[in-house]
């Protein structure tokens, strides 16, 4: 963390001058490395119970980004709509169904044809995007974005946090950061794996009596 960079987020809301002073000998004392004595040019005292929070101090500014961020897609009240085509199918299969009951309930022309239109319902999503999604978790300096929208977009916000965060922070992130689809990978964050599980595909029993 860039020294200069601190002091003036602070400064938006502390105005005391002998704070500052003592900020400037806390981040200049330097350490000790195998009893060479080394200046400290960036970053904070490790070890300090200060560090943690001038480190959160530093990197809430990322926070109102990503926020800014979120206020700024998250506009859709739903991210999915119900998808016309798929309700189409389905009311397609009700008017089968009926006819067929009219006719007895046997038809196999008929059946066949619910077979054949069931099969065009199962491969057909209900539901449809609808917008996107941005969420954001920091803990310390890890910190995760989920994204509900296609991967051009992920791909910008990932670059437009990266920028973000060289531009005004002095910061570059870590070669760990990667972008991870939860449908078909986990993620990790702060000691647990997380991911989507696909619900179990529904299965019809038929029974004989």
């Amino acid at each position: 963390m860039d020294h200069h960079i601190l002091e003036e987020i602070m400064a938006k809301k502390i105005g005391d001058q002998q704070f500052f002073d003592l900020y400037w000998k806390l981040v200049k004392a330097g350490y000790v490395e195998k009893g060479i004595p080394r200046d400290s040019l960036i970053g904070v005292p490790q070890g300090g119970v200060i560090s943690p929070i001038l480190s959160n101090i530093y990197l809430h500014e990322l926070d109102e980004y990503v926020e800014s961020l979120k206020n700024k897609y998250n506009k859709e009240k739903n991210i999915t709509a119900r998808n016309p085509e798929y309700d189409k199918i389905q009311s397609k299969i009700q008017r089968l169904r009926k006819k067929n009951l009219r006719l007895g309930g046997k038809n196999q022309e008929i059946l066949a044809e619910i077979k054949k239109v069931r099969k065009i319902r199962n491969k057909t999503p209900s539901r449809t995007p609808n917008g996107i999604r941005v969420k954001y978790v920091r803990y310390a300096d890890d910190w995760v974005i989920g994204i509900y929208g296609p991967i051009s977009f992920v791909n910008k916000i990932k670059s437009d946090v990266s920028k973000h965060l060289k531009e005004h922070l002095k910061l570059t992130m870590s070669e760990k950061t990667k972008i991870t689809n939860l449908h078909t990978d986990k993620g990790f964050f702060v000691g647990f794996y997380f991911m989507i599980h696909r619900p179990k595909e529904s299965r019809f029993v038929k029974s004989k009596k």
